[in-house]
């Protein structure tokens, strides 16, 4: 199903509309509008492929990189409000940042890989997910503490 004119001018105003939130947010260390912005920018991506065949690489790397902006756009708020930029804790912050990105990616790509398997259960699917998506909470709940 090819995108119409009518709809493919609808997403590419709304991706602008999630494009100027997160500037916006970013500029003025406003998460909740980040978090908006980025929701809105994941819809157009999946509006644009409804009705289309699914290809689990791209759409992980889609959220991966959604993922990345958010992460900046929170390290750019922290930057605003903390007194230490030493060269150790920017190293630790982009460390933890690669590992972050870096794990989302093999991990949302195979559950993906996973719930477009034909199983004969979801209990791999689910499995799969769950606990890459704990993998990552725990990562995201470390790196907060600090």
């Amino acid at each position: 199903m090819a995108t119409g004119p009518r709809l493919a001018g609808a997403l590419v105003a709304l991706a602008a509309v999630g494009v100027l939130l997160v500037a916006g947010a970013t500029a003025a260390c406003h998460l909740p509008a980040a978090v908006g912005g980025l929701g809105l920018l994941g819809l157009a991506y999946l509006a644009g492929r409804a009705g289309r065949p699914v290809s689990v690489l791209p759409a992980a790397g889609f959220g991966c990189l959604l993922l990345l902006a958010a992460e900046l756009v929170a390290l750019s708020s922290e930057l605003a409000v903390r007194s230490d930029w030493s060269g150790r804790a920017m190293g630790e912050r982009a460390a933890a940042i690669v590992a972050v990105v870096g794990g989302a990616l093999p991990l949302a790509w195979l559950a993906g890989e996973a719930g477009s398997a034909r199983l004969g259960s979801a209990l791999p699917t689910v499995v799969a997910g769950g606990g890459g998506l704990l993998v990552l909470v725990a990562l995201l709940a470390r790196q907060a503490r600090r």
